[in-house]
């Protein structure tokens, strides 16, 4: 397979992080990742991003969010019906 373009990088970063990439995915990643060293700090620096935002404590949701949030459901369900 043919190396990703920076963007298909881009667009692809989270389920490569993740492991979630196709096989074919993950190969023209790699490929890219050989010859793109911006693209490998992005990388990096995405992966150590979601390592240090998984240590940090679960905040509740503020009541005024959560308010706003379910009347935009109720008018989503509504629309819908």
């Amino acid at each position: 397979m043919t190396p990703v373009t920076c963007r298909e990088l881009a667009d692809a970063l989270l389920d490569f992080v993740a492991g979630e990439a196709s096989a074919d995915v993950c190969e023209g990643i790699r490929g890219h990742l050989e010859c793109c060293p911006p693209c490998v700090v992005l990388v990096e620096t995405y992966k150590i991003t979601i390592e240090v935002t998984h240590g940090l404590p679960a905040r509740p949701m503020p009541a005024s969010l959560c308010e706003r949030l379910n009347k935009c459901l109720c008018e989503l369900q509504q629309g819908q019906r």
